[in-house]
């Protein structure tokens, strides 16, 4: 069945018709020269995308060879989809935020439903990091204006003992004949005695995750681009649905 749905995608792709005029404004649709030309401004913003030309057998005449589609690598996700699922539970633990004037009546006041009410973050977790403090405001007080101060209550009429001024020659002369005494071999290195137990420690700290492929090409028969996943697992085999 699947070989049958593969033949037909590629029969309606070859009798669709290339798009010469952009229909973006009205139906959404562009032409295969704006999908580059938005792939070349995505790239140039984000340059973790890139441009592949893929297989030259598959290639398409209406996009230039070396620009067919995007792709970016090893995309980490957090959070498994199961974890997003709504549940009964859920929908039992939803909450009605008021953000707007108390006083206001009818549907003038502003009101948001709040889902997963239930679901408390964890701050020990990659995906919830916890309360972030506060930045300095830039226009508060900074360590220069301490620095200044300081200095501005410094009293230049205070000249130093020259006698209390060290002399740099017999400093060098000390330094070259401690360079000039023969030194001992440091030890050699030993190896830790709990390296195994050490790894362990590393690898517990680690984060696993699922990463993902994400590519982007242009469908002629929907004249859009079109977003491709290809995922893996925490051992970077290629991801079940399970």
């Amino acid at each position: 069945m699947h070989a049958i749905q593969q033949q037909y995608w590629a029969v309606r792709d070859y009798l669709s018709p290339v798009l010469k005029e952009s229909k973006f404004r009205e139906h959404g649709r562009i032409t295969p020269e704006e999908y580059v030309a938005a792939g070349d401004f995505l790239a140039y913003k984000f340059p973790v995308w890139s441009w592949e030309a893929g297989d030259a057998s598959k290639a398409r005449d209406y996009l230039p060879a070396n620009k067919q589609y995007m792709v970016t690598r090893g995309i980490p996700c957090l959070r498994r989809a199961t974890s997003l699922a709504y549940t009964d539970a859920d929908e039992d633990a939803e909450r009605l935020l008021s953000f707007g004037d108390s006083s206001i009546a009818g549907n003038e006041a502003d009101e948001w439903v709040e889902t997963h009410a239930s679901r408390r973050a964890n701050p020990d977790s990659a995906a919830n990091p916890g309360i972030i403090d506060d930045i300095p405001d830039l226009d508060g007080p900074h360590g220069d204006d301490e620095i200044s101060a300081a200095a501005a209550n410094l009293s230049l009429s205070e000249t130093p003992d020259l006698d209390d001024i060290p002399d740099m020659e017999e400093d060098l002369e000390e330094g070259d004949d401690a360079a000039a005494a023969p030194s001992k071999a440091p030890p050699p290195p030993r190896a830790p005695a709990h390296a195994t137990k050490d790894e362990e420690v590393t690898n517990a700290n680690l984060l696993s995750v699922r990463t993902y492929d994400v590519m982007i090409t242009y469908d002629k028969y929907y004249q859009t681009p079109r977003i491709w996943l290809l995922g893996y697992d925490e051992v970077e085999r290629n991801a079940t649905s399970a």
